[in-house]
């Protein structure tokens, strides 16, 4: 599924990571909100591969038909694991997959052991893997591989307090020409321009992945077609605000930092 966050922590605690960047007077006091809200755990971490499909649209299914044997499916905030599962046995695809999967989530819920185990015992195991208990961006690019579709669904995009972070670390481990499929609550995380003017997070990354076709449907879902001459870094966004209003995700504030 697709809730289990990159947040930029680790440092507080164990848990800022290196290279947040933070505005003056609420470094701690923000990142704390958002270590708040993951260990509050209080997200979905049971939707399947037909939710899947449903928010991140078509494309997303003809992407993850393409993945090969040699192909790799990285799930980013994948909760329980039953996306990966119901992809492994067929479900909904036109032919049985071959392609290897995975899964990572910050907290491993009890029935994302129990999907690990179905993996294994019905033969998938040597196709899947789950990481869990870090952040994706604090993840070595070695342990993540090289993967031609990439899903975020209401996962560390949503919740991290560095999303450039979690992006470029998308864009580290992603083929010269992958596919990158974003679900978020669109208008949720804005970020301040150096002109003064805010723009919706999602409308950002268009304007910053340059040479990558990036495709805005305006309701959190954005398509990402990765091309070879992209961008391979988007610069680094502090964090102002973050805001939990009881529906997840929070509302995060965000500004451009100047060159």
């Amino acid at each position: 599924m697709g809730f289990a966050f990159a947040a930029s922590l680790r440092a507080e605690r164990g848990i800022v990571s290196k290279g947040a960047v933070v505005g003056p007077g609420v470094c701690l006091v923000e990142l704390a909100k958002v270590s708040g809200l993951v260990e509050k755990n209080d997200f979905s971490v049971h939707r399947s591969l037909f939710d899947y499909f449903t928010y991140l649209g078509e494309d997303f299914r003809r992407a993850l038909r393409e993945v090969g044997e040699n192909d790799q499916w990285l799930d980013a905030g994948s909760g329980s694991g039953y996306a990966i599962l119901d992809y492994q046995r067929g479900y909904l695809m036109t032919e049985l997959p071959s392609g290897k999967t995975i899964g990572v989530t910050v907290v491993l819920p009890k029935t994302g052991i129990a999907v690990r185990q179905t993996l294994i015992e019905e033969g998938y195991g040597s196709r899947n893997q789950f990481i869990f208990g870090n952040y994706i961006e604090d993840l070595p690019v070695e342990q993540l591989g090289k993967n031609k579709v990439i899903s975020d669904l209401f996962g560390p995009m949503s919740y991290t307090s560095n999303p450039t972070d979690v992006m470029n670390r998308y864009l580290d481990v992603a083929t010269p020409e992958a596919q990158i499929f974003l679900k978020t609550s669109y208008g949720k995380t804005s970020v301040n321009l150096t002109d003064g003017s805010t723009i919706a997070f999602e409308d950002y990354l268009g304007r910053v992945l340059a040479g990558h076709e990036v495709i805005n449907h305006r309701n959190g879902q954005v398509h990402i077609r990765l091309k070879p001459l992209g961008v391979a870094k988007i610069p680094k966004l502090k964090l102002v605000r973050i805001v939990d209003d009881g529906t997840p995700p929070p509302s995060r504030v965000f500004e451009e930092v100047r060159p």
